[in-house]
């Protein structure tokens, strides 16, 4: 029995079926987003389709491996903390909203969201638990280091993006234009 504060009491099974159930349907999403990337051309389908071939692996190993389920739930959580700001990010886009306030609010909590998910909770996470770790696989070590390897060219591209975003409202400013919220 794992007691958690004073109230809250799971046993072992309860908790393992809940871990495992939340992997599943995280591994269902996966699968899904890479069919669907592989019909349709989404943002950056040649970078997201390998990252989710090698997620849905690294999920099929962890729900395969019991010991680590926990750290699988971890690390799935973490990752999808930013996954709704991209696409609030991308239907602004989509909707021709890309040069409002609202847009700029959104890509800039994005990006705050971004970094303090899979920046500096996920890599230090995965490099103090999760590739020490004596019962994960050396493949799945692999695929997590690759997924952080993914990470750090995300950021890239986040950087680039921001600095480009900064100066053009820059340049905005300088020439007395300001963006409304939805137009």
């Amino acid at each position: 029995m794992i007691k958690l504060r004073s109230s809250w009491q799971f046993n072992k099974e309860e908790s393992d079926y809940t871990c495992s159930l939340v992997l599943t349907i995280g591994l269902s999403y996966f699968i899904y987003h890479t069919l669907l990337n592989l019909k349709y051309p989404l943002y950056q389908r040649y970078i997201t389709i390998p990252h989710h071939i090698a997620t849905i692996i690294e999920l099929l190993i962890i729900l395969l491996v019991e010991k680590v389920r926990y750290l699988g739930l971890l690390g799935l959580v973490i990752i999808e903390m930013s996954y709704p700001l991209l696409l609030i990010r991308i239907t602004l886009v989509d909707f021709n909203l890309k040069h409002t306030k609202l847009y700029q609010l959104v890509d800039t909590l994005f990006i705050i969201t971004f970094l303090f998910s899979r920046v500096i909770l996920l890599i230090p996470i995965n490099v103090l638990l999760v590739i020490p770790h004596p019962d994960i696989t050396l493949l799945t070590k692999i695929l997590i280091t690759s997924s952080s390897a993914f990470t750090c060219y995300m950021l890239i591209g986040i950087i680039k993006s921001a600095k480009h975003r900064i100066k053009e409202y820059g340049e905005m400013k300088k020439l007395n234009i300001d963006y409304d919220w939805f137009q």
